[in-house]
C-alpha cells in the first residue's frame, strides 16, 4: 500500500519546486563526466547558494554555517574531507557505467546468513565490512576469513552461483554469493545518494546532485520493477507483504527510505529535478522518483497500533518526513500525533525510554530523533493553504521537543547514566560485549554520546541544559568529541555539524565516558554500581525490571564490569524468533541469576509476567565507606504456574573496595520456595581452539553423571530425549552467526526449526547446555576462567554450607567452535526449599586475590546470613544480611540487629569501618551504632505531579535540606484501600525535604508523579477501557503484569474522578475497580503513589576511621555512636566549619547521640582528643 500524496510546492521565502525550479546550473547531458572529486571544495561565503525543497534539517542560512564549519574547523575539515572522497568513485563513472551496476529486476538479493562455505564463520549481513565485495569486482564477494573469492566460477566448476546461489553438496546448504553482491551494491548506491547530497550542499555544484538523482532515477526504476517486492531471499521477511523494499526489510526499509527524504530535500531543487523523467509518464524526474521510489513499510504496526517500538516509531518518522517534504497535511498530522503519544508513553517517570534492552534502547531513542528531525524547521505558512496545515502552538513545547525534560532525560541524561565501564551497558536484545580491552572504549560508544550532546543542544532553548551539555562535552578528549562519522550525518541532520558553545570556565578533562558515581533508576529499577578510576574502574549492573520489549527473563540478573571488559559471557542477541534467540539468549539459564524448579512450566514466549521487583536496600560511596550495597526482591516472578509457593526471592549484592585497585563483588542470594534452585555462573568464551583450558574448578571433583549430558538431564523426564545425548544437545547444534538456527544431524523424524515461534524442548534452556559434570559438596568450592584481556583471571567462590550440587558444564558461544565453560550450584529438596547462597566474585592477576580466606559464619538461617573474608592486606570484612529489620545476628565477634550490616577491621583487630542499614543495633568489639527504629514510616497525604518538582507530602517531620538528597524512598500500597492490593514498592530518590504544616514535603524534580497515560479508545459492556496505543509503560506481552494493579487511574482535566486499577491483561486495556468514571477521547493518567500509601525511608549509619582518633560519620538520622578509649577524652564534631563537644568518655567508651541537623548533608569528621 503507497501513501497518496497531495504534493504542494514550498512558498514564504525558500526556492519553490515547480516545473520552472531555479536553475543552478545546466545539468549534465547523458554520457557526461561528472566533476573529479579532486575539483571539489566547499563554497566560500556566499558563493553557490543551495536551497533545500522544505528545508527538513537544512535552511539555507543553516547551510552557510554548516560550510564555515567545513572550511574553518579540524572535525569539520574532517568531515567534509570524508564526504568529498567517498563521492570520489561515483563522480569517476560515467551514467552508463552506474546503470550498469543496477541489478536486473529479476536478480537474487541476499543478505549473506549462510557465512563462509569453507570455514563456516558468519559473514557480516549484506557484506557491509570486511573488505568483501568491491567495485573493482562487480558479482563477487570475498570471505574477510580465508580471502576466497566466491561468484567468479563458471558453469561447472566449484562454487559456480548462476544467480540462484552454489548449493554444498555435503549438506545441500545454499550459498548466494550474486544475491549478496547484488545486496551490497544497492546499498553502496544509497550510500552514494547519501554522500553525494551532502558534497552538493558543501560544493554548491548541481552536477554532483545530478549524480546522486541518476542514481536515484534509476533505483526508482528499479523498485518498480519488482514490485512487489519480495526482498533478500535467506531474509526472515523474504515474501511478506509491505516488510520488504529492495534489499531492506522492516524497520530497516523505512529507516533507509527515510535517509533518502532527507537526502532528496537537498537535492530537489536542481535543474535535473523538474526536467521530464523521459519514461512517457509527463513526470518530472522528481515526481518520477516521488511516486517509484517512496512507500511506508510495516503498516501493520499503523493498522492494529499495538506497540509503540522501535518498528513503529521509524515508520512513523518515514511518514512524516515524506508529508513534510511532498506537502501532504494528514501526513504531518498523524505524526505529530504519534510523536506526543511516544513522548508521554514510552518515555517512563525516570526520563528513560521503556525496552529493557541496551541495544533497543539506544535504537528506539535514536528513531525518536529522527521522527523528530522532519518538524525541525516546520511552518505552515511555507506552504499553500496553510490553514490545512497542524499549527505548531496547538502541541506541547509548541513542537520544540527539545525543551521537554523527558526528551532531554532520555536522549541525553540517560546516554551517560546507562554506561559501565565506559561503554553502553549490553543487555536484554543486544549483541555480545566481550571485545573491549583495557584502555581502548568501543568507538560508536562516545560517538552515539557526543551525538547526541550536539542534537540536544541544538534542539533546545533551556540555556541551563545547554550549560550542562557543554561542560560535559568539553570535558571529553578532541579525539573523542571531533571523531567524525558520517551516520550520525545522514541520521541526524545540520545538528551534527554545529558543537556546543564552550563554557565559560574549562571543565576538568575526562579521558573517557567513564561515569565514577552508583546511580539508581527506580523507574525501571535499574542499579548501577560503580568505584575506581581509568583501568581499574568496575562497575556492577543489578536489574529488577518488569519485562518490555526486547528484554530477556533476567529478573535480578546481575553483570559485572572490570578491567575494561564485560566479566560475564554474555550470549548475544541472535536473529529475533529464532531458535538460539526464543531458546536460549533470553532465558534465565543463559543468564546469572538464580533459576526456581528448572523453569518449568516455561513461560510463554518472551518471559514472565511479573511486576518489577522491590528495592531493599542502597548504599553508595557517597556514604564515604568501601562498601557499596544493593538488594532487590520478587517471589512474584516465580509464583505463576512455576513455584506457587515461593515467598523469597531476594538479591543482595555488596561491592567492596579493598584498595584503589583491588575489590571484590559478595552476593547474597535468598530464596524459598519450589524444589530446585539453580545458581548460574557463565564465564567468557576463549578464541583458542581449546576455548576450556582457561576454565578450572577447585574443592570439587566433578563426574560424569550416568545417563545426563545436558543440563536437562537432570530430571527424569527428559533423561531418554535426543537431545539429552553427546553431539545432540541444542547448544552443540546451534549453527554459527546471526540465524541462530539448529543443524540438522540426521535424527529421523525430528522436526527443528519448524517457525519463529518454535524453542526447543523442554523450553527453559537446559537443554542448550551440555556435558554436565557434578560433585556434592558442603563446603567451599570455586570457579575460575581466564579472561579475554591475557592478564586477568576471574574466580567465583561460593562459600558454602548448604549441601550444593556443584555443576560444571559448557553452553554455547556465538562463534563456530567455541563455547562457554560454566557452573551451577543446584539446591534440591522438599517444598518449599529454603536456600541462601554467598558467591564471592574476585578479578586478578597471577592470582593475586583480594580476598585470602572466605568463611560461612554459622547463624541462624532463620535470622538470616553472613559471611567473613579476611583480605590480602590483613583486614577483615564482616558482611551480615538480617531477614528483616528486627532481625537479630550474633557471632560473637559482630552483632547486628537489623536488615545488612558491615564491618572491616584491620591486622590489629580494630574496627576501621562499620555500616548500620536499616537496623538498630551494630556492635563490633567495642565499638557500636544505633538506631531507636531502622527506618522512617510515614503515610502519604498529598501527591502533586508537575513538569519540574514533582512531590509528595507526607504526614511526619524529616530532616530538612539536602540530607536525604539521594537516597531512595520506598512506598507501599495502603493495605486498608478498596480494590486489589499492591504487588510491588514504588521507589522514588530524594531530591530535597522541606517542611511543611502537615509534615514534610519530599520534591522528586522531574521524576514525574504521572507514571504514564493513555487516551481512551472505547468503554466496553463489561467496564473495560481501551486505549488508542498500548500503555507500554506496563510491560509484559500475553497478560497483566502486575504493575498497575491497585494502582490510581484519574482523568487529566478532572484528577477527582478516578479509582484504581482492578487489571491490566494486555497493554491495551484495563479494568477500573469502579466504573463509569471515564468516557472515549478523554486523557487518562496513570500514579504509583496516591494518598495514603506508606512511605518507608531506611535509616542509614556509616563511621569510618580517618586517622589516629578521628571519623567520619555519616547518617541520614539522629544515630547514637559508641567508640573504646584508652584514656580519658572528649570527642568533638566539625561539619561546615562548626565544632561542637559531643561527649566525655566514660568508663573506657565516649557514647552519645549524635543529632543529624549538626551534620552537613549527614557528614561530619568526629575527633577524639585526650581531656
Amino acid at each position: 500500500m503507497k501513501p497518496t500524496f497531495a504534493y504542494l510546492p514550498l512558498v514564504g521565502g525558500l526556492f519553490v519546486l515547480t516545473l520552472s525550479a531555479c536553475v543552478l546550473a545546466p545539468a549534465l547531458r547523458a554520457g557526461d563526466a561528472a566533476p573529479a572529486a579532486s575539483s571539489l571544495r566547499v563554497a566560500a561565503a556566499g558563493e553557490r547558494p543551495v536551497a533545500p525543497c522544505r528545508g527538513l534539517t537544512y535552511t539555507p542560512e543553516g547551510i552557510e554555517t554548516v560550510r564555515e564549519t567545513a572550511r574553518d574547523s579540524t572535525r569539520g575539515q574532517l568531515l567534509a574531507a570524508e564526504i568529498f572522497e567517498n563521492a570520489q568513485p561515483w563522480l569517476a563513472m560515467s551514467d552508463e557505467e552506474i546503470r550498469a551496476l543496477v541489478p536486473t529486476a529479476d536478480s537474487v538479493l541476499a543478505v549473506g546468513y549462510a557465512g563462509d562455505p569453507k570455514t563456516g564463520q558468519s559473514w557480516p549481513s549484506w557484506a557491509r565490512s570486511g573488505g568483501m565485495c568491491s567495485l573493482d569486482r562487480p558479482g563477487t564477494v570475498r570471505s574477510p576469513y580465508t580471502g576466497d573469492i566466491y561468484g567468479a566460477a563458471g558453469p561447472g566448476e566449484e562454487y559456480y552461483d548462476a544467480g540462484d546461489g552454489w548449493v554444498r553438496p555435503s549438506d545441500q546448504k545454499r550459498f548466494y554469493f550474486k544475491g549478496v553482491w547484488n545486496s551490497w551494491i544497492i546499498d553502496q548506491m544509497h550510500d552514494a545518494v547519501d554522500t553525494l547530497s551532502l558534497a552538493y550542499m558543501l560544493s554548491g555544484d548541481p552536477a554532483v546532485a545530478d549524480r546522486a538523482l541518476l542514481i536515484l532515477d534509476e533505483l526508482a526504476t528499479l523498485v518498480a520493477q519488482r514490485s512487489p517486492e519480495q526482498g533478500a531471499i535467506d531474509g526472515f521477511s523474504y515474501g511478506k507483504e509491505n516488510k520488504n523494499f529492495l534489499c531492506y526489510s522492516g524497520n530497516h526499509a523505512n529507516s533507509r527510505t527515510l535517509n533518502t527524504v532527507f537526502a532528496l530535500d537537498l537535492l530537489g531543487n536542481v535543474s535535473r529535478a523538474s526536467q521530464s523523467a523521459g519514461d512517457g509518464s509527463g513526470r518530472t524526474v522528481f515526481e518520477k522518483i516521488r511516486d517509484q521510489y517512496f512507500d511506508v513499510y510495516e503498516l501493520n504496526y499503523k493498522e492494529t497500533r499495538h506497540t509503540l517500538y522501535n518498528h513503529t516509531t521509524i515508520l512513523y518518522a518515514n511518514e512524516l518526513a515524506q508529508g513534510v517534504l511532498f506537502g501532504n497535511p494528514e501526513m504531518i498530522r498523524e505524526g505529530i500525533d504519534v510523536l506526543v503519544v511516544w513522548l508521554e508513553q514510552t518515555l517512563n517517570r525516570d526520563g528513560q525510554y521503556y525496552e529493557n534492552a541496551g541495544g533497543y534502547e539506544r535504537v528506539g531513542v535514536n528513531y525518536a530523533a529522527t521522527l523528530m528531525l522532519p518538524l525541525s524547521n516546520y511552518d505552515p505558512s511555507n506552504y499553500p493553504d496553510p490553514q490545512l496545515y497542524p499549527k505548531p502552538e496547538d502541541y506541547p513545547f509548541a513542537l520544540k521537543f527539545g525543551n521537554d525534560p523527558s526528551w532531554y532525560s532520555a536522549a541525553f541524561l540517560m546516554k551517560y547514566r546507562m554506561m559501565a565501564s565506559g561503554r553502553m551497558i549490553a543487555f536484554g536484545d543486544m549483541w555480545e560485549d566481550r571485545l573491549v580491552l583495557p584502555g581502548e572504549v568501543r568507538e560508536w560508544d562516545p560517538r552515539l554520546w557526543c551525538s547526541f550532546a550536539r542534537l540536544l543542544y541544538w534542539q533546545t532553548d533551556n540555556e541551563e541544559w545547554k550549560e550542562q551539555i557543554s561542560e560535559r562535552y568539553w570535558s571529553l578528549p578532541e579525539e573523542v568529541r571531533s571523531e567524525p562519522t558520517l551516520g550520525n550525518v545522514y541520521e541526524m541532520g545540520m545538528s551534527q555539524w554545529i558543537e556546543p558553545e564552550r563554557p565559560h570556565e574549562e571543565p576538568e578533562m575526562k579521558d573517557s565516558l567513564l561515569q565514577d558515581s552508583s546511580d539508581l533508576l527506580p523507574a525501571k529499577m535499574i542499579a548501577l554500581v560503580r568505584s575506581g578510576e581509568g583501568e581499574d574502574h568496575r562497575a556492577a549492573f543489578l536489574s529488577g525490571s518488569v519485562h518490555y520489549s526486547h528484554g530477556h527473563d533476567d529478573q535480578l540478573g546481575l553483570i559485572l564490569y572490570a578491567k575494561g571488559m564485560n566479566l560475564t559471557g554474555i550470549y548475544g542477541y541472535p536473529a529475533a524468533g529464532s531458535p538460539a534467540h526464543r531458546g536460549w539468549a533470553i532465558k534465565p539459564a543463559s543468564h546469572w541469576t538464580l533459576v526456581v524448579n528448572e523453569d518449568l512450566p516455561a513461560p510463554d514466549y518472551p518471559a514472565k509476567n511479573a511486576p518489577p521487583a522491590s528495592l531493599q536496600g542502597w548504599v553508595t560511596k557517597d556514604m564515604g565507606l568501601s562498601a557499596q550495597l544493593v538488594e532487590m526482591s520478587n517471589p512474584y516472578l516465580w509464583q505463576d504456574r512455576i513455584a506457587p509457593d515461593m515467598s523469597e526471592y531476594r538479591r543482595l549484592l555488596w561491592m567492596v573496595d579493598v584498595s584503589d585497585e583491588e575489590f571484590y563483588y559478595l552476593d547474597f542470594f535468598r530464596a524459598e520456595g519450589g524444589r530446585t534452585h539453580d545458581y548460574f555462573w557463565t564465564g567468557q568464551w576463549l578464541d583458542q581452539a581449546s576455548p576450556g583450558e582457561g576454565f578450572a574448578v577447585d574443592g570439587i571433583e566433578p563426574e560424569e553423571i550416568p545417563g545426563v549430558w545436558s543440563l536437562a538431564g537432570l530430571n527424569p523426564r527428559y533423561r531418554d530425549a535426543d537431545f539429552n545425548v553427546p553431539g545432540r544437545s541444542w547448544g552443540e547444534r546451534l549453527d554459527p552467526g546471526k540465524r541462530g538456527t539448529i543443524r540438522p544431524i540426521g535424527i529421523p523424524g525430528e522436526a527443528i526449526n519448524i517457525d519463529s515461534a518454535w524453542n526447543p524442548p523442554p523450553q527453559n534452556g537446559y537443554g542448550f547446555i551440555y556435558d554436565v559434570k557434578e560433585d556434592v559438596t558442603d563446603d567451599n568450592w570455586s570457579a575460575s576462567w581466564d579472561l579475554i584481556d591475557g592478564r586477568n583471571t576471574m574466580r567465583l567462590t561460593f562459600v558454602n554450607n548448604e549441601e550444593q550440587e556443584a555443576i560444571v558444564a559448557r553452553n554455547p558461544a556465538a562463534e563456530v567452535d567455541r563455547y562457554h565453560s560454566m557452573v551451577v550450584a543446584r539446591r534440591s529438596g522438599a517444598e518449599p526449599l529454603k536456600s541462601q547462597f554467598a558467591a564471592l566474585v574476585e578479578v586478578a592477576e597471577d592470582g593475586q586475590w583480594p580476598v585470602l580466606e572466605a568463611e560461612r559464619i554459622e547463624l541462624d538461617p532463620a535470622a538470616g546470613m553472613g559471611v567473613r573474608l579476611t583480605l590480602d592486606n590483613g583486614c577483615t570484612d564482616t558482611l551480615l544480611a538480617g531477614q528483616s529489620e528486627r532481625s537479630k545476628l550474633d557471632d560473637g565477634e559482630v552483632r547486628l540487629v537489623g536488615a545488612r550490616g558491615f564491618v572491616r577491621t584491620g591486622p590489629d583487630g580494630d574496627v576501621r569501618e562499620m555500616l548500620l542499614h536499616e537496623g538498630t543495633f551494630l556492635e563490633a568489639g567495642a565499638f557500636r551504632l544505633t538506631f531507636p527504629e531502622p527506618n522512617w514510616r510515614a503515610k502519604v497525604i498529598e501527591v502533586i505531579p508537575d513538569d519540574r518538582h514533582n512531590r509528595v507530602v507526607l504526614d511526619d517531620s524529616l530532616p530538612t535540606g539536602r540530607i536525604l538528597a539521594g537516597q531512595p524512598v520506598m512506598f507501599s500500597g495502603d493495605k486498608g484501600r478498596a480494590g486489589p492490593a499492591t504487588l510491588q514498592d514504588v521507589t522514588y530518590m530524594i531530591e530535597a525535604v522541606s517542611a511543611s504544616p502537615k509534615g514534610s514535603v519530599l520534591d522528586f524534580g522531574s521524576q514525574r508523579m504521572v507514571s504514564s497515560t493513555v487516551v481512551v479508545d472505547t468503554i466496553e459492556a463489561d467496564g473495560a477501557v481501551t486505549s488508542t496505543w498500548p500503555n507500554e509503560i506496563l510491560g509484559g506481552r500475553y497478560r497483566d503484569t502486575g504493575y498497575y494493579t491497585g494502582r490510581k487511574v484519574a482523568a487529566a482535566g478532572d484528577r477527582s474522578r478516578s479509582t484504581v486499577v482492578e487489571s491490566y491483561p494486555n497493554r491495551k486495556k484495563f479494568y477500573p475497580h469502579e466504573g463509569g468514571l471515564f468516557k472515549s477521547g478523554e486523557k487518562l493518567e496513570f500514579y504509583l503513589v496516591q494518598d495514603g500509601d506508606q512511605a518507608r525511608i531506611p535509616h542509614v549509619a556509616t563511621l569510618k576511621q580517618m586517622g589516629e582518633g578521628q571519623w567520619r560519620l555519616s547518617s541520614n538520622a539522629a544515630v547514637g555512636i559508641r567508640i573504646p578509649v584508652a584514656q580519658k577524652a572528649v570527642l568533638y564534631a566539625s561539619a561546615g566549619g562548626t565544632e561542637r563537644k559531643l561527649a566525655a568518655s566514660a568508663n573506657g567508651f565516649v557514647e552519645c547521640v549524635v543529632p543529624v541537623d549538626w551534620t552537613v548533608d549527614g557528614n561530619m569528621v568526629l575527633d577524639l582528643r585526650p581531656e
